[in-house]
């Protein structure tokens, strides 16, 4: 069954399964109070007409190959346009020559940890990479050179964030649950053996810095889903890359 088959089939099943206990609380009714509240004023009006989630949107960008594929041929779920780029932010869209496609970093720390991982001869490399929150073909089905391997499925991330206590988090203004993004997916490649690496990039400027609660929420997340997967996970900073390996690194593109 196609991928968008099952987020269309599952996900409801899966908000009924964690959520039904939740649904009557009164921090619900609060929240739904406050955000009926915000609608009615008239900042709330403008928000009215911004960009909401909807099934048929999320099942388009499915059937579009968002956050699938590899190599030259993967497509992240998360891109960057006009809108959504800033000099503030140093967001980066830039072509990749190894894998003969365009990237899309959120920061400059991002594309300069990218370039080194690239410099370092990895085999692939997927930025924005989902977090489905339902079941899900390992990140491995569909790589050339793994057709013999048995990968089976992945446990959704919605389901891994209800085991922890976690809150999953929806769409805004909806009960779809979000699509969550780790910042890279690496895969490395040694004769027939694959191994993956599961990246996040934070823009750490002291390792004894204090990190935002939510903040922490989504490293556990991201954690427990590596572990799940039995895959490496790693937490990385350009901070720490040295400034003279980011100018070797700039070389290969």
């Amino acid at each position: 069954m196609e991928l968008a088959e099952q987020i269309q089939r599952d996900i409801g099943a899966l908000v009924d399964k964690h959520r039904h206990a939740a649904l009557d609380s009164p921090t619900r009714n609060e929240k739904l109070q406050r955000w009926l509240a915000s609608i009615n004023s008239p900042t709330g009006t403008q928000k009215k007409h911004r960009r909401v989630m909807t099934w048929d949107k999320l099942n388009e960008r499915v059937q579009q190959g968002y956050g699938m594929g590899h190599g030259a041929d993967y497509q992240p779920w998360l891109t960057l346009r006009r809108k959504n780029s800033s000099r503030e932010s140093n967001q980066v869209a830039a072509h990749l020559h190894p894998l003969h496609r365009v990237g899309y970093f959120f920061s400059r720390g991002e594309y300069q940890i990218a370039l080194l991982l690239l410099w370092l001869q990895i085999h692939d490399l997927r930025e924005q990479y989902p977090l489905w929150p339902i079941a899900h073909p390992h990140p491995l089905y569909g790589t050339p050179g793994t057709d013999g391997l048995q990968l089976g499925y992945c446990t959704g991330l919605f389901d891994i964030a209800a085991e922890a206590g976690i809150d999953h988090g929806y769409f805004p203004g909806t009960d779809i649950p979000y699509v969550a993004t780790i910042d890279f997916l690496v895969t490395v490649r040694n004769g027939n053996e694959f191994d993956l690496v599961a990246i996040s990039c934070k823009p750490i400027e002291d390792p004894d810095q204090e990190v935002k609660w939510r903040t922490l929420e989504r490293l556990e997340l991201e954690r427990r889903y590596a572990e799940r997967m039995g895959i490496r996970y790693l937490i990385m900073s350009s901070r720490f890359v040295v400034s003279n390996t980011v100018k070797m690194t700039q070389g290969i593109n």
